[in-house]
């Protein structure tokens, strides 16, 4: 039996880096990957399997598990449904003892190296961050996204009518939405460090969740596994992880797809054996550039009028209770 099934709905132009994706997700053999897109894909790796579907069709699975509206226009805002694909989906993933959400903007390691059985049986939701998350198949975790939680505490996270009724986003997927909701249950929760979150406000690879956060790294993938390269006082250091998340980085493409290794630099995918060499000619400060051209608009984005609608809805409600515990 397969340890578990991602879900990854997919409409639109994939990463041009997504070959080298399909390479490290056909390489974890122990699970499956379904990707629901409108693109024509040939896969030659049989546990990745490609539901074709439109985006109208998809979004109407997701929409018959609510009783209101929701409001989901663009593909992009599927981020914050991630939580309820267990339960739209389920006719797919039935006979998984788990399912997941991951995206395809990272390159995969050896998963078996960190998921162990230990650690898929004696959890229920595993990672915590909306790139890749597992959760046990059963009716506890598949209803977790409906959730009631306290309304009134500051900053607690969206429940799942308000980040559906919005076509903003609302991170419902991530640590400040799903994460905390799970955290407030009564299933158990695994979260780790051995994945690399890229930051994206710099050229340069720096991790934003482990040990090595402060170091410039660089990445190679060697035949399914996958491993992060980092200088500490002149010396080289090294550590299998999980996978490395680029950000939606753009990304050249120096190797064949056939390749079976490569190495992961700023901002491309080589072929090298150099790694102390490339490690040492890296200027640690650079800014990305991408990313500078783009801040005022991802500054306005961040504080989108969703944010402003739900704080709002949030106000009119606590007062309306308040109102109502005076009036009795």
């Amino acid at each position: 039996m397969k340890k578990a099934a991602f879900i990854i709905p997919y409409f639109g132009k994939f990463p041009n880096y997504f070959s080298l994706w399909l390479k490290s997700a056909g390489m974890n053999r122990d699970y499956d990957f379904y990707i629901f897109t409108d693109n024509k894909l040939d896969v030659p790796f049989p546990n990745v399997k490609i539901v074709h579907i439109k985006f109208e069709k998809f979004r109407s699975l997701l929409q018959d598990k609510v009783d209101f509206k929701i409001n989901l226009k663009k593909p992009y805002k599927l981020c914050d449904y991630k939580p309820m694909y267990g339960l739209a989906l389920q006719n797919y993933i039935s006979n998984y003892p788990y399912w997941g959400f991951c995206d395809v903007d990272m390159i995969l390691g050896d998963l078996n190296s960190f998921l162990s059985e230990p650690i898929l049986k004696g959890y229920d939701k595993i990672y915590h961050l909306g790139h890749m998350t597992l959760l046990k198949n059963d009716n506890k975790c598949n209803l977790l996204w409906k959730s009631k939680h306290h309304i009134n505490e500051p900053n607690s996270p969206y429940r799942y009518d308000e980040a559906f009724k919005t076509p903003y986003g609302c991170n419902f997927d991530e640590d400040q939405g799903f994460t905390q909701i799970a955290n407030k249950s009564n299933i158990k929760c695994y979260y780790s460090t051995d994945y690399a979150d890229l930051d994206y406000t710099k050229f340069n690879f720096f991790m934003l969740n482990n040990k090595a956060e402060k170091y410039s790294s660089i990445f190679k993938w060697n035949n399914g596994k996958l491993f992060a390269y980092y200088l500490i006082n002149g010396e080289v250091a090294s550590d299998e992880i999980a996978y490395v998340h680029l950000q939606k980085r753009k990304m050249q493409i120096l190797v064949d797809k056939n390749v079976n290794k490569f190495l992961i630099v700023p901002n491309k995918f080589i072929t090298s054996t150099d790694v102390e060499g490339i490690l040492k000619r890296q200027k640690p400060n650079q800014i990305y550039l991408e990313y500078k051209k783009n801040r005022v608009r991802m500054i306005i984005n961040h504080v989108q009028q969703h944010a402003i609608q739900q704080r709002i809805y949030r106000f009119a409600i606590k007062r309306f209770y308040r109102y109502w515990l005076d009036s009795k």
